[in-house]
């Protein structure tokens, strides 16, 4: 076939370049709206971020930090332990808990930034009650002033639980999903207007649509395996590198975190590549019709 003939009836070598360059501008944004999504979704959600830190396994780290320093202060007074065992419970850390990472993040109109101090002052009060219930009970000598006693054991325990609770980096982790919310909404918003119009000029290019079709499919499948190619390499990574972080539960608590954002990464892979399947399929009903 000539080149003539082949310029009536089909496309141009131009018009094949053209779109193949638009194409390659379309995977580079579909890729960056796609990261734009999951980092909305998992890496700068606040749900995220408060299911990682309430979780069983990192309270239940909390609760033995907090128990065996309050067992320790009893082991230090000759105290034993029956006040700290009635009032610091599992569920008492978790309530601490969730109220502080709740009330840092505005993730709950339940809580404030002080709610979870409330919480904790509360629990001083208790142990300060059932430590002086257990001087009087057993008739432990506390040189007589069993109120201040109590009062002093409590305010070491309160003061451990606040330092167990309360994150090093609470302003950074504020700053981080509050602007990174914000510039991921944007960024979303502007790379699907912009994947929108490259999305229309390749439609526009030549004559044969479904060559069009073709050609924006291969954009989603090379982000698609863009995306995979960034989940299978940050997970060797995070197989083979420990992170040297104190205490033990908190780093796995950060290890889960962001297998949780690798896993939104892995799943929008996934939805890439399903939707170039179906413009494969597209492609090939719309070239099928030509034919017959």
């Amino acid at each position: 076939m000539s080149s003539s003939t082949h310029h009536r009836h089909g496309d141009s070598k131009r018009h094949e370049r053209a779109r193949r360059i638009l194409s390659f501008f379309l995977f580079l944004t579909v890729s960056l709206l796609s990261l734009s999504v999951c980092i909305r979704a998992s890496f700068v959600s606040k749900g995220a971020i408060v299911n990682t830190l309430t979780s069983d396994t990192y309270v239940q780290g909390e609760y033995n930090s907090i128990k065996d320093y309050a067992h320790d202060l009893c082991d230090e007074c000759s105290l034993p332990y029956d006040s700290v065992d009635k009032v610091i419970t599992f569920d008492s850390v978790y309530k601490i808990q969730k109220a502080y990472i709740n009330g840092i993040l505005s993730a709950s109109s339940e809580y404030t930034e002080t709610t979870y101090k409330d919480y904790i002052a509360d629990l001083g009060k208790s142990i300060k009650k059932e430590t002086l219930l257990m001087l009087k009970q057993k008739n432990i000598d506390s040189y007589g002033k069993p109120d201040k006693a109590a009062a002093r054991f409590s305010d070491y325990i309160t003061k451990y639980v606040t330092k167990v609770t309360e994150l090093a980096f609470t302003n950074i982790v504020k700053t981080v999903v509050t602007f990174g919310s914000v510039a991921s909404i944007i960024a979303i918003a502007v790379f699907a207007v912009i994947a929108t119009v490259f999305v229309l000029f390749i439609v526009s290019i030549g004559k044969k649509l479904y060559r069009a079709v073709r050609d924006i499919a291969y954009s989603f499948y090379a982000a698609s395996l863009l995306n995979l190619l960034l989940v299978s390499g940050v997970s060797v990574v995070k197989h083979y590198k420990h992170l040297w972080l104190y205490p033990l539960y908190f780093s796995n608590a950060i290890l889960e975190y962001v297998s949780r954002c690798i896993a939104s990464v892995g799943v929008s892979s996934a939805v890439l590549f399903v939707i170039g399947i179906a413009l494969t399929t597209a492609v090939w009903c719309m070239k099928r019709n030509e034919n017959s």
